[in-house]
């Protein structure tokens, strides 16, 4: 069968949705040529069966990184949490942007059994992992996150420790106070003014002398979210309602 074919079929297949495909996809995820295979994979995601998990689940193993990408994407699609263990599975196991997809997965399921793991990859080698599995946290909101957090906070990637405050502020845990007024200094504005926003939304009035501190040398955008944060957290009167951006 010519692979261009197979590609364009499976293409099409998970454009019309229509489930009776499922057996026809899930065969060409294991027998098709890659790209076809990659397609499958979307295609499955598109359809959103929970038929297609286990195929799915399996495709995390195959030896074309898009094709794991792709069916870590088709697993977050579909939300199911049996897809789980395999997802955690694939946050040590697959390569590089399948555990980026895996972790974001992870967090659009929100199954908590993933913490941990996804705890582990904080300290993933490569820094968007690291980044994704923040946002999988935040978006799953376990107390038990909150220590791997405040670690990312201080010694992770760049956008790693922007999304790791973010996380910590929606968790909305006393606990991280400490790690998120240190981070009011970080060496990168949008760490500063996400570390100002958790406390935030924390509203915990230990934060306030460091608050206000950190007006002094803050620029427009972290001094507008350090006035935000005081009117939470019981300092100066300011507009209480804050407007974060975070990622993704």
């Amino acid at each position: 069968t010519d692979p261009e074919v197979q590609n364009q079929a499976a293409w099409a297949l998970g454009n019309i949705r229509d489930p009776a495909a499922m057996d026809g996809l899930r065969d060409a995820l294991r027998n098709a040529g890659d790209e076809a295979r990659r397609q499958a994979a979307w295609a499955l995601g598109n359809i959103r069966s929970r038929e297609a998990v286990s195929a799915l689940v399996g495709a995390l193993d195959d030896e074309d990184p898009d094709v794991q990408q792709q069916a870590a994407w088709a697993l977050g699609n579909i939300r199911d949490a049996s897809a789980v263990d395999g997802l955690v599975a694939a946050l040590r196991s697959a390569a590089d942007d399948a555990r980026q997809q895996a972790a974001w997965a992870l967090g659009n399921i929100r199954a908590e059994r993933a913490v941990d793991g996804l705890t582990a990859a904080l300290r993933d080698p490569d820094g968007d992992v690291q980044q994704q599995a923040a946002w999988a946290l935040g978006a799953i909101r376990d107390a038990r996150a909150v220590d791997g957090l405040i670690e990312a906070l201080g010694s992770a990637a760049d956008d790693a420790r922007e999304q790791a405050a973010w996380a910590l502020g929606r968790l909305r845990d006393a606990r991280a106070i400490d790690g998120l007024v240190a981070a009011l200094t970080d060496d990168e504005k949008d760490v500063r003014e996400q570390a100002a926003w958790a406390l935030g939304q924390i509203r915990d009035s230990r934060a306030t002398d460091a608050l206000v501190d950190a007006l002094d040398d803050a620029d427009a955008d972290v001094r507008q979210m350090i006035i935000q944060a005081l009117g939470r957290s019981g300092g100066p009167n300011a507009n209480p309602n804050p407007n974060p951006n975070p990622s993704p």
